[in-house]
């Protein structure tokens, strides 16, 4: 029993004396972000070590790392990028200076859509292939969520903004005449492009043409509608286009001998559309 004493402290004791006769070095620093400010609680850690230290509130660090070897030490805080470098070997007692800069983590798993993106000579070319009238740079609805991350194939990211850079034109020609007892009789060609040409394209899909116009006739005052003819309806890479012709009983007033007319017709507005909310 005694001699099992002994042996355990003299082999205590060589451990002892061991850690502290190896030589040591310092490394020391300011843990910042991308625009400057100091971050506070980062972690520092040696790899094979069991020690941490945490940044003080001027993001300030300081910790003994083994000199006479190469050593890993990391940087981590929630959030933030995590950072790592290799330092050393050192001479014993010297104290090495430090800086590290921690960026914002792009969590991608916040963002639960994915559209494809191509650069074609510096230019950004948008594309959802889920949406079978959608074309070039134009995505379907669901997609004009303000900003999007940009995933790039060595992993970074950068914003993006996804709200159409265009207008979309709705262009609409009227050529008609008006007889004497005021009968409107003319011709109608609407020619829609980008978002117009897809939200026309997904209304009148699966419509039976003769239900769309029973419908397009009482939409515009109970015009009688013949002649219609639909263009490019299916091919997303022009625009689409509906012309037909027209006759109109209700689209003038008759007032002391004098016919009053509204030049668009059955496409005026009727409302002033900037209200007040």
């Amino acid at each position: 029993m005694h001699k099992f004493l002994t042996l355990l402290l003299f082999t205590i004791t060589t451990i002892a004396t061991w850690a502290q006769t190896s030589p040591m070095a310092t490394v020391f620093g300011v843990v910042k972000d991308s625009i400057g400010a100091e971050i506070a609680d980062v972690s520092v850690i040696i790899s094979g070590e069991k020690k941490v230290v945490l940044t003080k509130d001027d993001g300030s660090f300081s910790i003994n790392v083994p000199a006479d070897k190469i050593v890993l030490i990391a940087f981590s805080y929630a959030g933030r990028s995590p950072y790592q470098t290799e330092l050393g070997p050192f001479k014993a007692g010297v104290r090495h200076e430090l800086n590290v800069v921690l960026n914002f983590t792009v969590n991608l798993a916040a963002f639960n859509y994915v559209v494809s993106a191509v650069d074609i000579s510096g230019e950004l070319v948008l594309l959802d292939a889920t949406e079978k009238y959608s074309n070039v740079n134009v995505l379907p609805f669901r997609d004009l969520n303000w900003i999007g991350r940009l995933v790039k194939k060595d992993g970074t990211t950068t914003e993006i903004d996804l709200i159409p850079k265009k207008l979309s034109n709705d262009v609409v020609t009227l050529n008609y005449s008006v007889n004497a007892a005021g009968l409107v009789s003319g011709k109608v060609r609407r020619q829609m492009i980008d978002y117009n040409a897809l939200l026309y394209r997904k209304r009148v899909e699966d419509v039976v043409q003769e239900t769309y116009l029973e419908k397009l006739e009482q939409e515009n005052g109970n015009i009688e509608i013949a002649d219609y003819q639909r263009n490019n309806a299916k091919d997303i890479n022009l625009p689409v286009s509906e012309t037909f012709s027209f006759t109109s009983s209700n689209s003038t007033e008759l007032i002391g001998g004098k016919i009053y007319i509204n030049p668009m017709l059955f496409y005026a507005s009727h409302e002033n559309p900037f209200k007040q909310e």
